[in-house]
């Protein structure tokens, strides 16, 4: 008989409190939801021994360093999911919470703009990239993204209202986690993987790395799951072994929600689309460490290079002239957003896209432009905030 099943899998995984310290990832509280399949890989040197042997054939080879690699793919979730927090973080993006909603009533509006109260934050881009809506008086709709936040002014910019707010706009700044790239203390994480055994009870196979990091895709589309897949790089641990069973994981109870009333913006203005993709495109290394196990120090981001494509419908110039603004290397912002209840809310705010293509495609007999972008901006190439 076969020992081990596909689904009877459990990963773990936990934000370390400082890199070369592996920490022990719990069923209770740090279990991953994650799709079908996690790959795992540990990518070892094969060195040739080179030895003359008197014949045509070659020595033996022998096995040298390496490090490990845990393929996790995921659906996109709002806030309050312990498993994709501590994945994000690992890629290099800070976490930001805003425990409960910010709300009052405006001090002041104007088109695109919105003047919030005295007990506003007074730092510069407090709730840059948060989901921002009006519950009464002028303008009463949203949400939208606030795309830029003076602290000594308390103006916050935003994108999609269609209504100017005056002093009657009773606003709310939405609770939320916001994730954002930076370039200094990034996080590391350990994860476990145990292969669970249907034939010895109580036993599993487990696989572990320590001071990894990541990247992610992002892979969306209408009417479905949005999926978010991560790739993260690290220390083996140890060779893989046989170990207890952890017992049943308690997993994180948020539900991701379809890709439904929708809100897509492309250079400020609404658009439909049949396909979202986004790559963060960090670029994971490990510095060489003779006196390590396996040769290797902690995983670590050296770059980002975001990349994506966006496929809306073909609409006439005056309308929008994609192919102008692709050759002209113009700037544009991308929103997407979704979700209406607490928990299920996702907000993908890129303040600087630039257009690096333009095919025409057919989408179900309809006539669709497939534009990839490149995301840019120092430590801004993406905000993610998740409601």
């Amino acid at each position: 008989m076969v020992e081990f099943r596909s689904r009877a899998q459990i990963l773990l995984a936990k934000i370390q409190s400082a890199a070369g310290t592996e920490v022990t990832p719990a069923v209770s509280t740090d279990a991953v939801v994650h799709r079908m399949p996690v790959g795992l890989r540990a990518p070892f040197e094969t060195l040739d021994t080179d030895y003359v042997t008197g014949t045509m054939s070659f020595g033996p080879p022998v096995i040298g360093g390496g490090y490990a690699e845990i393929d996790v793919p995921m659906n996109v979730r709002g806030k309050g999911n312990a498993d994709l927090d501590a994945l994000l973080r690992c890629c290099g993006l800070s976490a930001t919470t805003l425990s409960s909603a910010q709300t009052g009533t405006a001090a002041a509006g104007a088109a695109s703009s919105i003047t919030l109260a005295s007990g506003a934050s007074t730092t510069d881009g407090a709730y840059t990239g948060m989901n921002l809506r009006i519950t009464a008086g002028t303008g009463v709709g949203g949400p939208w993204v606030i795309t830029n936040y003076v602290g000594s002014t308390k103006v916050a910019t935003l994108l999609g209202a269609a209504v100017t707010p005056d002093t009657t706009s009773v606003y709310s700044v939405d609770a939320c986690v916001l994730y954002k790239p930076v370039s200094a203390a990034n996080e590391l994480i350990s994860m476990h993987h145990h292969q669970r055994s249907s034939v010895a009870s109580g036993q599993s196979h487990r696989f572990r790395l320590f001071d990894g990091a990541g990247s992610f895709k992002l892979a969306i589309k209408p009417r479905q799951l949005a999926q978010i897949d991560f790739s993260v790089r690290g220390k083996l641990s140890a060779t893989p072994d046989d170990v207890s069973d952890p017992g049943n994981a308690t997993y994180p109870t948020g539900l991701p929600v379809p890709v439904l009333s929708a809100q897509t913006y492309l250079g400020g203005t609404l658009i439909r689309f049949t396909d979202f993709s986004f790559d963060l495109g960090a670029d994971m290394q490990m510095f060489a460490d003779p006196g390590a196990a396996y040769g290797y120090d902690s995983g670590a981001i050296v770059s980002r290079k975001p990349t994506g494509s966006i496929e809306p419908d073909l609409t006439r110039n005056s309308t929008r002239n994609a192919f102008s603004t692709w050759l002209a290397s113009t700037d544009q912002s991308m929103w997407l957003q979704w979700g209406s209840a607490a928990g299920s809310k996702a907000s993908f705010y890129m303040p600087s896209v630039r257009l690096t293509g333009n095919d025409r495609s057919d989408a179900a007999g309809f006539v669709s432009e497939k534009l990839p972008f490149r995301a840019y901006g120092p430590d801004a190439e993406i905000y993610i905030c998740l409601g």
